[in-house]
């Protein structure tokens, strides 16, 4: 394997459907709490990686940290 990263992140922009859910991929907007506004942030921390795919920046080819968000919650159909 070429160094640490591993390409099992889903690209920014990308949608995929989680649980009869359509979910987005965006990018992280907050420096310091990166997972603010993840769907995968719970009161037992986040569960996204073994679900849907890498969000860390330190895991990701493209180096960017992302959050993963329900496309409902913004009112649009799919």
């Amino acid at each position: 394997m070429d160094g640490d990263i591993v390409n099992y992140g889903r690209e920014i922009g990308s949608v995929f459907r989680y649980n009869r859910n359509a979910m987005v991929v965006e990018r992280a907007t907050s420096i310091t709490s990166p997972c603010d506004g993840c769907v995968f942030m719970d009161g037992n921390g986040c569960n996204a990686m073994t679900i849907v795919g890498y969000c860390k920046s330190l895991l990701r080819e493209d180096g960017e940290n992302v959050v993963f968000k329900n496309i409902n919650d913004y009112g649009e159909v799919y």
